[in-house]
């Protein structure tokens, strides 16, 4: 099966990091593997480059998400949505994570922004 998406995650990511503020943004960023690299940093080491706690980091990391969450942006991705589910649909409706990520893209940068 071949079945792709039909919209950019790195363009939607984009939209949804807009509403966050700088350092709130540069976490996800880490975190999540979001940049150029495809590289996912630990609590620790983006700790490390703030010089702040694990804790801190994990605190900054969850208003990030709550705070996309309660965004307009946010509100305005649901037709993304129904796109990955038509995809997990037409594999079956039950299919593992890395299936559905390489169904979804086809590079690690790009899975990154799907995941």
């Amino acid at each position: 099966m071949n079945s792709k998406i039909n919209f950019n995650p790195k363009q939607i990511n984009k939209k949804l990091l807009s509403v966050l503020p700088k350092r709130a943004q540069d976490v996800l960023v880490k975190r999540y593997g979001l940049d150029k690299d495809a590289e996912k940093q630990t609590l620790e080491s983006i700790g490390s480059s703030y010089g702040i706690t694990r804790e801190r980091v994990r605190q900054i990391e969850d208003y990030a998400i709550r705070s996309i969450r309660k965004s307009d942006e946010y509100k305005n991705i649901g037709s993304y949505f129904d796109q990955l589910k038509a995809l997990i649909e037409a594999l079956g409706g039950v299919v593992s994570e890395t299936e559905l990520l390489n169904q979804a893209a086809n590079s690690e940068s790009l899975r990154n922004h799907v995941h």
